[in-house]
């Protein structure tokens, strides 16, 4: 993998910001409910929209077997290792979310011949939930060196704002 140079670093943290806004922003306009079995096309778009955002963002901070040499993932901004010793182990509902996101919204399979209504609605809030403290973690530890200014000051307020919205089902009044 090529080393990424402080730059690369820095204009990729606005990116993963982006995925951060459009996952939270995802899941904000479903609010605490389930996304129905029978959605309708703006909630299919939303929920493909967000399980786009998921898997990117999953990919991001826990890096998968297979890669391509220019995928950006949080270790890059740290020492050899200390990412992954410092994060804590992927929970397995993410692991899961990848598996359905990848057969049943993002790949066209055969296996979304097997979904049956009871299970396809989607639990966005819960798993977002999971993914918040490793994103938590990275803007908390990652150098403000490596990463723009936009993302030092709406990174850990974004993830306080979804957590408030997850929980009460209303976005989080402006301080």
């Amino acid at each position: 993998m090529p080393e990424r140079t402080p730059e690369d670093l820095r204009a990729m943290s606005d990116h993963v910001l982006y995925e951060m806004d459009m996952l939270f922003y995802c899941v904000e306009q479903f609010g605490p409910e389930h996304v129905p079995a029978t959605a309708t096309q703006w909630q299919a778009a939303l929920l493909e929209s967000w399980g786009v955002h998921a898997r990117n963002l999953t990919d991001f901070l826990y890096r998968p077997d297979r890669w391509l040499h220019d995928d950006a993932f949080a270790d890059q901004y740290f020492g050899e290792g200390e990412w992954n010793r410092m994060c804590p182990e992927m929970p397995e509902s993410l692991t899961k979310l990848k598996d359905r996101a990848n057969k049943e919204l993002v790949h066209l399979t055969y296996a979304r011949l097997l979904v049956t209504d009871d299970l396809k609605p989607w639990e966005l809030s819960r798993l977002t939930n999971d993914l918040v403290p490793s994103l938590q973690l990275f803007a908390g530890k990652v150098s403000p060196k490596l990463v723009t200014e936009e993302f030092r000051n709406r990174a850990n307020p974004r993830m306080q704002a979804i957590r408030h919205s997850v929980a009460t089902g209303r976005p989080q009044p402006p301080t």
